[in-house]
């Protein structure tokens, strides 16, 4: 008998926002977890992506390259 499968679930951008923004707003990761049934480490994850460092670093045009010591 095979076994079943994983599925993904696809969680649209406004989602992430959802769930990111209700964490932000003081619920512990527990309930996050809970309430929106997703990973403790997917929820983290998208915790770095949205943090206003990361934000920040990626509207900041790239540094020009340096030329390689000879």
């Amino acid at each position: 008998m095979k076994t079943k499968k994983a599925v993904r679930r696809q969680w649209a951008v406004s989602e992430k926002l959802e769930i990111v923004q209700a964490r932000q707003s003081g619920l512990t990761l527990d309930e996050v977890k809970s309430l929106y049934r997703v990973s403790g480490a997917v929820v983290s994850a998208w915790l770095e992506k949205c943090s206003p460092r990361r934000v920040n670093q990626r509207l900041q045009p790239p540094a020009p390259a340096a030329c390689p010591p000879r």
